[in-house]
């Protein structure tokens, strides 16, 4: 399905659980609305929020943990659905600051994977996990998880099937975005990550966003005064907001 479609469409998946209803999907939106250009349709796929329209929706039941359902929402959405070859994967935490053209949206990376999780915890097991398969495929071992959009491609995704497929079979958790860069000889652009695990005052948060095109958030920081800073930095709605 889509095949020969030249046009980027945007992918986001979305889990259950919001701790903020769903919010930061829509100032997610409202930053791609005033900063993005380069893309044409909206897929979601997970939950299907009720503040939206002008998007398709594919409903996806989660059966795993964060990383294989973030993998599998992508194997349905490029198997199941017309969405573009080529997709502007990202995540509505994610908040665009400057123009972007994001068909042309490079693939950052910020680190080499290490042989040993850097912290405790599954997804860093994962990136572990994911260097002793790059290295057994003689690979580079680049860490691609940083917080921002990327571009995904359907027959390259497509073509690791059996990586995949292997993961989804052990339930073992991996770094889909650092597997696929790395299979696929991605050079990328190194760009040191930036996700607020807790928010401050606007001056500061707008210093940490210097020479960066993109931020990251997390639930703590909504706690903490980041919804705040959300609702004043993008006020206006997106043309997917009802």
């Amino acid at each position: 399905m889509g095949k020969g479609r030249q046009i980027t469409d945007i992918l986001i998946p979305l889990g259950n659980g919001s701790v903020w209803q769903n919010n930061e999907l829509r100032y997610a939106l409202r930053s791609i609305e005033q900063y993005g250009s380069g893309f044409d349709r909206l897929f979601i796929i997970g939950e299907k929020p009720n503040f939206l329209k002008n998007f398709i929706h594919i409903p996806y039941k989660e059966a795993y943990g964060p990383a294989l359902n973030t993998l599998c929402k992508i194997l349905h959405a490029f198997e199941k659905s017309d969405i573009s070859d080529n997709v502007i994967f990202t995540y509505d935490d994610n908040y665009l600051i400057k123009p972007v053209n994001l068909s042309e949206y490079p693939n950052y990376w910020r680190r080499y994977l290490s042989d040993k999780p850097l912290r405790d915890g599954s997804y860093w097991a994962g990136l572990a996990h994911t260097k002793k398969i790059l290295d057994g495929l003689n690979k580079p071992c680049k860490d691609f998880s940083v917080h921002c959009p990327i571009i995904l491609n359907r027959q390259k995704f497509l073509e690791m099937r059996p990586l995949w497929d292997r993961a989804i079979k052990e339930q073992q958790p991996i770094g889909v975005r650092a597997l696929y860069c790395n299979y696929h000889n991605i050079e990328g652009v190194k760009l040191k990550d930036l996700k607020y695990t807790i928010a401050g005052d606007a001056n500061t948060i707008e210093f940490y966003q210097k020479d960066r095109d993109v931020f990251s958030i997390s639930d703590l920081s909504l706690l903490k005064g980041m919804d705040k800073y959300l609702e004043q930095r993008y006020p206006n709605k997106s043309r997917w907001e009802i």
